[in-house]
């Protein structure tokens, strides 16, 4: 490694080296920062934008991070040893020589001058000797000139667009990324982060609008299960890998993170189908063949120049016009000092051979470099990916149609005498469907030379199929995915696939060969698990701003760790927040506009300001409801006798506090429950072991449950309860005892 990419390796933020890439993040952030969201937020918490412009722009390279396929694409193109700005110490020798021979060409100079006033012969050759020396000394100063920061941009074009239309791609391609919501995302965190009081017990939530975005980042946030299936795919090349977990934890969107072209961009080919719930191999193959056509020819027939203004156009053609001048320059240059020196100091007739051997030297270098600039301009495929394309747009044409060739043959001979005779031949050739065997033979064989393809660009494959855990039982599964199998195991190809929690459970519950089925279609199998505190306040403190932890810790418990009811369970808090704002002012409109902001207004006109809800107020309302869901979906089931009334009167009772004490008292005096009793109870004696909770939080204790996750009485032991009713209610009813221990709370036996 040379001492200036030891140099670069010391200074990774990109921004310091690409001044576009700098100015096109600047634009990005600034737009980010003008949104009414965080505007709204800057004021109410006292920040200033600069600060955090200022602290994004210096935490770039984690940023950037976030768009990790990005990011790694432009930097491969970005730190190529011929991209990088060399250390002044490897370039201070250039100085010290264009000096000298400056001096010494003006010293020959002048000897010519001085020579050919008094009338010697060989002053010519004193002249020429200084001509080449001043030649010499400003190439030289040219080279250094065009190697540092600001002379590459200055003599070599680079710096603007069109100097290099591929490192142009990927630039666009990594602030599209963040432009996808990962920047906003980032700038509510900080904020989220530098705000005062985030273990208050007020409500100040004016919007979250991060909380009903579409895009979905759960992978963004740098999970241990993102972070595990990053590093199995960075060691292997090729892979068909299932993706477990329960409903809910984020296994579609770690495949749609790496499958779904509309989620990623990039240089990487990508596919992404579902399963179907009712489904025949040979059609869902079919289908699948169809689609990665279909990718192959959108994503190789993109042009990089396509969706440029007519402006970033001429800049592009200028850009590469001064390239073109600067690169020839040097060569015009250094070429015609040589010719000059052999034209003059060679002797007969070495000269002429000379100086046309230095001319095609010349010509040869030019029409290269033009060359070269005419198809970085041009953007059209070379001729394999069209061969490529071509071969896509064939296998679609078989996949997607019945094809039928006829040839016919007629032909006649007519007689002088009248007399006429005709023959005639038709052959009929009609193209049958592809045989499933068919199907995947010529799948395998196009995916194989598609990844080939690719992999000698140094890209990737990706192919996911998504909503497996979706098809209805397990032996479904089992025998969709023995059915499928063949297709995977292709070199250069990353197959992921989604499997459910549920399917796998009920084949070791019936004792089914589980290895056998799973183990004959992926190489590995990775499970998605809940998130723990510190990856739930992440990725709300990403969707949303003014959410103080207590309320993270609240939405954690009751999503049990699982990133959709996460979601879900703040969206709830938030309009309970709105609903219980807008009934204390007596306001028709929701309570929208309960904030900081109104106490300010409230003050300058005198009137009292409606004080927000309080956390214990908001929590019991948000357990109820939680709990009145529970039994309306348990009333429903058949439930018989005097249980049926208790469940009745939680879900529709017109007094309805609800209280989980003595739902749970109700319930235990009954004597012996049925199982689904006995997950109610559990559940009202986890919502009732949560609401106490809560009541007793303060700074302090959130800081020990957030430190001592490993504690019985941490926010992820409480959460863990709630993810364990998934498996079995006594578990969780000894998890929320173990809690409850942990919290000096009296604790109940279930019978």
């Amino acid at each position: 490694m040379t001492s200036f990419q030891a140099r670069e390796g010391l200074d990774p933020n990109p921004l310091k080296r690409d001044p576009l890439l700098f100015e096109m993040y600047m634009d990005a952030l600034d737009h980010v920062l003008g949104r009414r969201e965080i505007q709204t937020a800057l004021e109410e918490y006292g920040m200033a934008a600069s600060r955090l412009r200022l602290q994004l722009t210096g935490d770039a390279p984690r940023v950037f991070s976030r768009a990790a396929p990005e990011f790694r694409a432009y930097q491969t193109l970005a730190l190529k040893p011929d991209r990088l700005v060399p250390d002044e110490n490897e370039l201070g020798v250039l100085r010290p020589l264009a000096v000298g021979l400056a001096v010494l060409g003006g010293l020959s100079l002048s000897t010519g001058v001085l020579g050919g006033v008094l009338g010697w012969t060989s002053a010519w050759i004193a002249l020429w000797a200084g001509a080449a020396l001043v030649v010499a000394a400003v190439t030289a100063w040219l080279i250094r000139a065009r190697m540092t920061f600001l002379g590459r941009p200055l003599l070599s074009g680079e710096g603007v667009p069109g100097y290099d239309p591929e490192l142009d791609r990927a630039r666009s391609s990594l602030i599209s990324a963040l432009g996808r919501g990962l920047l906003l995302e980032e700038v509510r965190e900080v904020i989220n982060d530098r705000r005062v009081g985030q273990f208050g017990t007020a409500f100040l939530v004016t919007g979250s609008p991060g909380l009903y975005e579409l895009h979905d980042s759960i992978f963004t946030v740098p999970t241990r299960t993102a972070q595990e299936v990053q590093r199995l795919l960075d060691t292997v090349s090729g892979i068909s890998l299932g993706i477990a977990g329960p409903r809910g934890a984020g296994k579609s969107t770690i495949i749609r993170y790496y499958c779904d072209p509309s989620q990623t961009a990039g240089d990487d080919l990508r596919c992404m189908v579902s399963a179907p719930v009712d489904y025949a191999a040979r059609d869902f193959v079919l289908h699948l063949f169809s689609t990665f056509c279909k990718s192959v020819i959108r994503h190789y027939s993109a042009r990089p120049a396509a969706g440029k203004t007519p402006g970033r156009r001429l800049l592009a053609v200028m850009s590469a016009a001064r390239r073109l001048v600067s690169d020839l320059a040097i060569d015009i240059l250094l070429l015609g000092a040589a010719g000059a020196g052999a034209w003059f100091l060679l002797p007969d007739p070495w000269p002429l051979p000379a100086v046309a051997l230095v001319g095609a030297a010349g010509l040869w270098r030019g029409l290269s470099a033009a060359m070269k600039i005419i198809q970085s301009l041009d953007g059209r495929p070379d001729a394999e990916t069209r061969t490529l394309i071509r071969a896509a747009r064939s296998h679609l044409a078989r996949v997607r149609f019945l094809q039928s060739h006829s040839l016919n043959w007629t032909g006649s001979i007519k007689l002088p005498v009248g007399l006429e005779g005709q023959a005639g031949s038709s052959v009929a050739r009609a193209e049958q469907p592809l045989s499933y065997p068919e199907a995947v033979e010529q799948f395998r064989a196009f995916a194989h030379r598609v990844a080939t393809f690719a992999d000698r660009k140094g890209h990737s494959v990706f192919i996911g199929v998504d909503e497996l855990d979706k098809i209805g039982t397990a032996e479904q599964a089992e025998r969709f995915l023995n059915e499928i199998k063949g297709i995977f195991g292709l070199p250069h190809v990353y197959f992921m696939v989604s499997v459910s929690d549920d399917a796998l459970m009920t084949f070791e519950r019936r004792g089914l060969p589980l290895r056998d089925a799973f183990d004959s279609s992926f190489d590995e199998i990775l499970r998605v698990g809940a998130l723990d505190y510190a990856e739930s306040r992440r990725l709300l403190y990403r969707r949303i701003i003014g959410l103080h932890e207590p309320y993270v810790a609240l939405c954690h418990i009751l999503a049990g760790g699982l990133a959709r009811d996460l979601l879900r369970t703040a969206r709830q808090l938030v309009r309970l927040g709105h609903a219980l704002s807008a009934a204390a002012a007596g306001d028709s409109n929701g309570g929208h506009h309960s904030s900081f902001v109104d106490y300010l207004f409230t003050a300058e006109t005198g009137a009292a300001p409606t004080p927000p809800p309080m956390l214990t107020e908001l929590s019991a309302a948000l357990i109820a409801e939680e709990l009145r869901r529970k039994a309306r979906a348990t009333v429903h089931t058949g439930v018989e006798g005097q249980c049926r009334a208790l469940l009745y009167e939680t879900a529709y009772g017109i007094a309805g506090e609800c209280e989980a004490t003595a739902i749970v008292d109700a319930l235990l005096d009954k004597g012996p429950l049925s199982p689904l009793m006995r997950d109610f109870a559990a559940y009202a004696y986890f919502c009732e072991t949560l609401r106490e909770f809560i009541g007793r939080l303060d700074g302090a204790s959130v800081a020990r449950c957030v430190d001592e996750r490993t504690w019985p009485g941490s926010f992820d032991a409480l959460a863990g309860a709630r993810y364990a009713f998934a498996v079995d209610a006594e578990i969780a009813w000894e998890t929320v005892s173990a809690f409850r221990t942990a919290w000096r709370l009296p604790v109940r036996r279930l019978v």
